[in-house]
């Protein structure tokens, strides 16, 4: 159980990096 909880919290930050650089790109993009 805690091994899967682990698992769950790190493809959470995971999921907060990849989303905060697709925001990051987005803004770039708008900025261009």
């Amino acid at each position: 159980m805690l091994s899967c909880e682990m698992d769950m919290a790190i493809s959470y930050d995971a999921g907060l990096i990849a989303l905060s650089f697709v925001i990051a790109i987005i803004a770039a993009c708008g900025a261009i």
